[in-house]
C-alpha cells in the first residue's frame, strides 16, 4: 500500500500536508514557509490543516499519519542519491564542509 493512500482519508489534503511536513522536517521552517516554498496557496494550507486535524481525531488516524510520513521519508532517503546534491555540499556524517581536515 502506498503510504498516504489510507482508506477513508482526505487524500489531497494528506498529500499536501505530507509535502509541507516533509519540507519542515528537512529545513526546520514553519508550515507557512514550507507551503510557500512549495507554491501552495495559504488558503490550501489552511484547508489541508483543518481537514487533517479533523481526520486525525478519529482513533488511530494520527498514528497512521505519522507512520505514513516516516515511511515516505524512508522511501525518499532510500531512493535518493548523492547526485541530487551540489558537489561537496555534505561531508561524512552529514556535516557541511568548512575547509581543513
Amino acid at each position: 500500500m502506498v503510504p498516504l493512500n489510507e482508506p477513508d482519508a482526505p487524500q489531497r489534503q494528506l498529500r499536501r500536508g505530507a509535502a509541507i511536513r516533509l519540507v519542515q522536517m528537512t529545513t526546520g521552517c514553519s508550515r507557512r514557509s514550507a507551503a510557500l516554498s512549495l507554491q501552495i496557496p495559504l488558503g490550501s494550507l489552511h484547508s489541508a490543516t483543518i481537514s487533517i486535524q479533523t481526520w486525525q481525531k478519529e482513533p488511530g488516524n494520527a498514528a497512521a499519519y505519522q507512520s505514513a510520513l516516516h515511511r515516505v521519508a524512508e522511501i525518499v532517503m532510500a531512493e535518493a542519491s548523492p547526485s541530487w546534491m551540489p558537489s561537496g555540499e555534505l561531508a561524512q556524517g552529514g556535516r557541511r564542509r568548512r575547509g581543513g581536515p
